[in-house]
């Protein structure tokens, strides 16, 4: 099956410790998240500070996950969206409160195009 991905662009609460956001995130919530139906992998990122382009602005948002997602259509994405929003309901996954939602970005994307092989 095709796999897409769920980016979450995200940053620490202000006044939150960003130390326990981060043990949150990686201890907590991406395991939560990728024993929800459909989704099968994740990885964090920090966002870097090495300018790629002058006067390219970078994201506002410091840190990125990313979680692969088995779906072939925006149906089976329908599912994986609902099968994560049940999940946050009944509490097999949570929401700590260093995570900002106020800068919180999240979509789906689907494949278009690959060159070379992931590692």
């Amino acid at each position: 099956m095709a796999r897409a991905i769920l980016l979450v662009l995200s940053d620490v609460a202000p006044g939150a410790d960003e130390n326990e956001y981060n043990r949150w995130y990686n201890e907590r919530h991406l395991p939560d998240v990728v024993r929800v139906k459909g989704y099968v992998a994740a990885t964090r990122y920090r966002r870097s500070d090495v300018e790629i382009l002058p006067g390219l602005p970078a994201p506002s948002n410091r840190y990125v996950a990313a979680y692969e997602v088995e779906a072939k259509d925006d149906g089976d994405l329908a599912d994986a969206a609902a099968a994560l929003r049940d999940a946050l309901a009944a509490g097999e996954a949570d929401i700590s409160p260093t995570l900002d939602m106020a800068t919180l970005q999240v979509a789906f994307f689907t494949p278009i195009a690959a060159v070379g092989a992931p590692e």
